[in-house]
């Protein structure tokens, strides 16, 4: 969780302090303008062994940008869809 919340803080720093659109928070479209990722290891989920990708599953992740771009929540999700983690 912690390194897709660094791509995503990467992100607003090189775009105005805009952040990236949830779409966008995947292992092949978090890019920067020159095609360069902003995570150069994509995180694994830990209960598939497959990319983390956004869900509410076990090792699963969701993203949503806060009301007029003032901010993210990124919550982590453990066995059985657990919150385990939320960072703002």
């Amino acid at each position: 969780m912690r390194t897709i919340q660094v791509g995503i803080q990467r992100w607003a720093a090189d775009h105005d302090g805009e952040y990236p659109a949830p779409g966008r928070v995947t292992e092949d479209r978090l890019l920067g303008w020159d095609g360069a990722a902003y995570i150069d290891i994509w995180p694994v989920n830990p209960y598939s062994d497959l990319p983390m990708d956004q869900g509410t599953g076990a090792g699963q992740f969701t993203y949503r940008v806060k009301a007029k771009g003032s901010g993210h929540q990124l919550v982590g999700y453990g066995e059985a869809g657990k919150i385990l983690i939320t960072l703002l």
